[in-house]
């Protein structure tokens, strides 16, 4: 039996080309780079080598999968379907985030991460290891078969520089698999000059036969504002508005208020909500706008639904942003297989007299070249189109970046790294991202915390770095009181952050007042206590 065989006995269904050809090229000590559009099958085409390895005891490829995604939501939906893909193998499947640390030795058979759970368990400077097992991550790192989902989405001057350095390093040790569905053509065959991996990407008479790709959608763009009455007009079925902040996406979602149908439902999900609270509204818009669904819906929603959400619609509303970022949310539209969707693209509102580009902050000429380059779209949308769009407005920034890459290959780089190497945790601002938030924890008066486990169970509060100060001199200066038993004024603090000396459990903590939880640098920093 040759691998298509193999594949197909393994998935119950004849595999594409592509994904052969992936799986060929890994086994035969390749890294690879893989391209293709969403609902292509490129999670199977990643797992598929691994499963194969383990079911065909392929002494030669790694017993372990570490599949890191740019994004919490992302992981969680890879998640669920790696745990399906590996039940009848008997494998076990960890998901392992700062928000859920399940796994933080990287033991499990297949483990679901994010980039910088990767990242620092590879640097020596892991977020959820105490200082004397922080080499075991890199160990597990180093002896696992490693897929970079939606690689595109990671920091271009921090994350995308360290992975490179890491694939570079470990080229012919340690396999690597690069995902993309938005990566320049420029910019994919210089990564795989760099990490040795050959590029792979279905065909036109490949992605012909895919029956997840007969359907059609077009891409239009509007010289008009993004308005509620404009989502109301072109309603059907399912639709879908998205707004580039929280504040306008609040906004556009009351003023539908006042104008939907008594039979339409409206939801809204963004950033700003607490991890249980989105978990459920995650869970309910799949039922609402997934495969089989018929509801009538409006989903209100920021970025946050760009991946790891698997739901549809007919109309898809959109704020212009960055093309990459762009056919991601088009990704939301005419999903499955026999839909017709319709992208309508809006210009973006004035601040200070230019277009209000945030949180896409310095990508103003990317922005404006996406902007122009919707009038040269065909009027149906396919995955050709799809490439020359992201071809033609990120090309000239993506080199950008490689050449800045390739200078940072000095001994600066170099240094930094070896600091992590050596336990300097603050070498992951340069090599990782730069965290402008602090994770709060909220915790009940009277709360037991004499394990870590009933810590990590606490819910948890992103707020950006600056708030917490904001928050506590706002009470401090004020007669709120908060509905626990804490008191905000006189005498008390809002924030209670814990000291930790080595391993020892959160019981054992010294617990300092500060209104300022970002500064610390001991175990938990980044999880103060908001009581």
């Amino acid at each position: 039996m040759d691998t298509a065989d193999h594949l197909q006995n393994l998935f119950g269904q004849l595999p594409y080309p592509y994904q052969v050809r992936t799986a060929e090229a890994l086994f035969s000590g390749k890294n690879v780079i893989l391209r293709a559009p969403t609902g292509a099958g490129k999670t199977e085409a990643a797992l598929g080598p691994f499963l194969l390895a383990r079911q065909q005891r392929h002494g030669d490829f790694p017993l372990r999968c570490i599949i890191a995604s740019p994004m919490r939501t992302l992981a969680k939906d890879l998640f669920e379907r790696a745990q399906k893909a590996g039940e009848p193998l008997g494998l076990k499947v960890k998901l392992h985030t700062g928000e859920d640390p399940a796994d933080p030795l990287l033991e499990a058979d297949i483990i679901i991460t994010t980039y910088d759970q990767l990242l620092s368990n590879s640097l020596h400077v892991p977020y959820s290891q105490s200082w004397r097992s922080r080499n075991i991550g890199a160990g597990g790192v180093v002896a696992s078969y490693v897929v970079l989902d939606e690689f595109h989405l990671f920091d271009p001057q921090r994350a995308f520089r360290t992975t490179l350095e890491m694939a570079r390093a470990l080229e012919g040790v340690t396999p690597f698999l690069f995902m993309t569905a938005t990566l320049s053509e420029d910019l994919t065959q210089k990564l795989a000059g760099a990490v040795g991996a050959e590029f792979i990407t279905p065909t036109a008479d490949e992605l012909a036969t895919m029956k997840s790709q007969q359907k059609t959608r077009q891409i239009r763009r509007v010289d008009a504002l993004l308005s509620a009455e404009a989502v109301a007009m072109a309603h059907q079925r399912r639709s879908i508005a998205i707004a580039n902040t929280v504040d306008r996406v609040q906004a556009l979602y009351a003023d539908l208020k006042g104008l939907k149908r008594d039979d339409t439902e409206l939801v809204m999900l963004h950033s700003r909500y607490f991890p249980t609270h989105r978990n459920e509204h995650e869970i309910r818009l799949k039922a609402l706008l997934g495969r089989e669904s018929s509801a009538n819906v409006i989903l209100v929603a920021s970025q946050a639904v760009e991946v790891g959400i698997d739901i549809s619609s007919e109309q898809l509303h959109t704020e212009l942003c960055p093309a990459n970022a762009l056919l991601q949310r088009a990704g939301r539209n005419a999903r499955y297989a026999g839909e017709h969707g319709v992208v309508s693209v809006y210009a973006l509102p004035e601040k200070d007299g230019k277009p209000d580009v945030m949180p896409y902050k310095g990508q103003d000429e990317v922005i404006q070249a996406t902007w122009d380059a919707l009038t040269d779209l065909p009027e149906t949308v396919n995955p050709e189109a799809e490439a020359w769009l992201v071809d033609r407005v990120h090309t000239t920034g993506d080199e950008a970046n490689w050449d800045a890459y390739e200078r940072s290959r000095t001994s600066k780089l170099r240094s930094k790294m070896n600091q992590a190497f050596e336990g300097d945790r603050s070498a992951r601002t340069d090599l990782i991202r730069d965290i402008q938030n602090v994770s709060l924890l909220l915790v009940r008066p009277n709360t037991d915390l004499s394990t870590w486990d009933e810590v990590n169970r606490l819910e948890r509060l992103s707020v950006t770095s600056w708030r917490p100060d904001k928050l506590y001199e706002r009470g401090r200066k004020t007669s709120v009181q908060p509905t626990s038993r804490s008191v905000l004024g006189s005498g008390h603090f809002f924030f209670r952050l814990p000291r930790v000396s080595g391993s020892g459990p959160p019981g054992n903590a010294r617990w300092v007042n500060t209104s300022r939880p970002r500064l610390s640098n001991q175990r938990m920093a980044r999880s103060p206590i908001l009581r």
